[in-house]
C-alpha cells in the first residue's frame, strides 16, 4: 500500500467593508503575532489596504 504525507492550508478571510473583496490577510504575516492557542484574536488593530480598491481599514478580531 502507497503512502502519502498531508499538508495544512491556513487562510485568515475578511472582507473589505469598501468593495467587499475577500482578502487572505494570513500572507501578510500580520496575524502570527496576534493568534492565540485556539486561533482567535480580540481587541486587535491590524491595518489592511485591500488589493482591489486600495482603500485602508482595520480589522479589529479574528473569529475561528
Amino acid at each position: 500500500m502507497r503512502q502519502t504525507t498531508a499538508q495544512t492550508h491556513v487562510e485568515v478571510i475578511c472582507d473589505c467593508p469598501y468593495c467587499f473583496n475577500q482578502i487572505d490577510i494570513f500572507p501578510l504575516g500580520l496575524t502570527t503575532e496576534v493568534l492565540r492557542e485556539d486561533h482567535r484574536a480580540d481587541n486587535i488593530e491590524l491595518e489592511i489596504v485591500c488589493p482591489r480598491c486600495k482603500k485602508t481599514f482595520i480589522v479589529t478580531q479574528i473569529d475561528f
